[in-house]
């Protein structure tokens, strides 16, 4: 066979160093008589060297490539970390004040509180004054039969106690309760919107913290009269809050009633979606508000409640 044949076989081999002595001086023997073949060892070396410097080329730039990915990726992390810490300060500023501003209500001496509530009768309507430690509820219905306002029961309690007295405006009644196990606290409690959760804090870090997640801010919104409110989201539940004040003014729930074709009992006339209005009065309550009046025209019941 060729000698320059044979070593042409043998280069690789030769120059990644890997022939065993026999081959290697075989090939070293040759070379020095042969310009041509110790040409083509130069070559073969010199494009092996250019591919190394590529792939080291190559495999820096993969090397950056992953670097500038991995930024790339913990960018997106920080900015979405921020974006979700900025949403809950803002739900959190909002909710808290809320709910802080409820609890110095709930605290004043003086301040008088309305809850008109849509219903499929009519507006009813649930009155609190209160005026240091005296209260007086009343409720009563504007009623769409007769677009009139019907006073059906006024009730006189005080803070920290668990008597009342309880007016039948209708049966021209006076009950005098006594409740066992419960004491009046706040008049507010079941009358002010909260949120679906109880809004006294009692200094609770925790449900503080928590408070954005009990509902979800959802923008800003402006009445007839442009005064812009907060609106915030809850459950089924749309509140909307003073931006100045955090009063509530109104909540937005789910459909509430539904009323029927005479003589078809699933096809609906018409359906509304409950909504209540909110009107809160500061240092507006006097002696006379909170005072029981003359009863001597009613009939008088004790009653003792174990619940």
């Amino acid at each position: 066979m060729n000698k320059c044949k044979i070593v042409e076989d043998l280069i690789p081999g030769y120059c990644d160093n890997i022939l065993n002595d026999e081959s290697k001086n075989f090939v070293e023997e040759h070379i020095r008589d042969c310009k041509k073949c110790s040409s083509k060892i130069e070559e073969y070396k010199k494009i092996e060297t250019e591919e190394n410097i590529n792939t080291e080329q190559i495999n820096y730039f993969k090397k950056i490539n992953r670097k500038n990915n991995i930024k790339v990726v913990l960018g997106i992390v920080i900015i979405i970390l921020i974006a979700m810490l900025g949403n809950y300060l803002y739900n959190f500023t909002i909710m808290y004040n809320y709910k802080k501003n409820y609890e110095q209500i709930s605290n004043a001496d003086n301040y008088y509180f309305e809850r008109r509530e849509n219903t499929n009768y009519g507006v009813s309507i649930i009155k609190v004054w209160k005026k240091g430690d005296k209260v007086k509820t009343e409720e009563g219905i504007y009623e769409n039969t007769d677009d009139n306002y019907h006073l059906y029961k006024t009730k006189y309690e005080t803070i920290g106690s668990n008597e009342s007295v309880e007016i039948d405006e209708n049966e021209k009644k006076v009950t005098y309760v006594t409740n066992k196990r419960i004491t009046l606290n706040n008049p507010l409690d079941g009358v002010y919107p909260n949120l679906g959760v109880p809004l006294d804090m009692n200094g609770n870090i925790l449900f503080q913290l928590g408070t954005p997640f009990y509902g979800k801010v959802e923008g800003t919104s402006r009445n007839g009269s442009n005064r812009e409110y907060y609106i915030i989201r809850y459950g089924e539940t749309t509140l909307y809050v003073h931006k100045d004040t955090f009063i509530p003014w109104k909540t937005m729930g789910e459909t509430r009633g539904k009323s029927f074709y005479p003589n078809s009992n699933d096809v609906v006339k018409s359906e509304f979606i409950g909504t209540n209005y909110y009107i809160y009065n500061a240092n507006t309550v006097t002696d006379e508000d909170v005072s029981i009046p003359n009863l001597d025209e009613y009939e008088k019941v004790d009653e003792e409640m174990e619940f």
